[in-house]
């Protein structure tokens, strides 16, 4: 899905840009950066170790959460008392909801220490791409997982010839 999604990008922007005359993509490339992140960086630092265990943690404590209200369903199931059935469905539902804001508070605390720390390593990722693809000539870089584009050359942006197109088609 993802490859036909990235083949479908490319051979619009390709129809695109063959009716610019002056933008010619010369070289596509396709990068993961999660990929990159996870092989270079995830080993190299102390933070970034720490945040992998502290989600394997958390991970492992919403399994715990999980089975928990697993055991309460079956038990409310089993149940024949109506006032016991109720005490166990009452208790489900703030299992259930324990669950909802430890997964709601852990998951924003985790993402919000990966974003303080990746972005300086995003920018340097950024940079080593830009060099290596000026290096050899590519115009257009894609995130294969993300289905962004990660680096363009500032050659082939034809942003104002398009502003230039509508000011013109508007201003009759």
């Amino acid at each position: 899905m993802k490859r036909n999604l990235i083949i479908l990008i490319l051979s619009i922007m390709s129809l695109f840009f063959a009716y610019s005359s002056n933008i010619k993509i010369d070289r596509v490339g396709i990068i993961n950066l999660d990929l990159i992140l996870e092989t270079v960086f995830s080993g190299k630092s102390k933070t970034m170790q720490d945040i992998k265990k502290e989600k394997n943690e958390f991970e492992t404590n919403l399994k715990k959460i999980e089975e928990n209200v697993m055991i309460l369903k079956e038990a409310s199931l089993k149940e024949e008392d109506q006032q016991k059935k109720l005490i166990i469905e009452k208790k489900i539902e703030e299992v259930t909801k324990q669950y909802n804001d430890y997964y709601k508070l852990k998951s924003y605390q985790i993402e919000q220490k990966i974003k303080k720390i990746q972005g300086p390593i995003i920018k340097e990722i950024y940079d080593t791409v830009r060099k290596l693809s000026e290096q050899e000539g590519f115009t257009l870089i894609l995130d294969a997982k993300n289905e962004s584009v990660f680096y363009y050359s500032f050659e082939a942006d034809i942003t104002q010839k398009i502003i230039d197109i509508f000011v013109k088609n508007y201003d009759n």
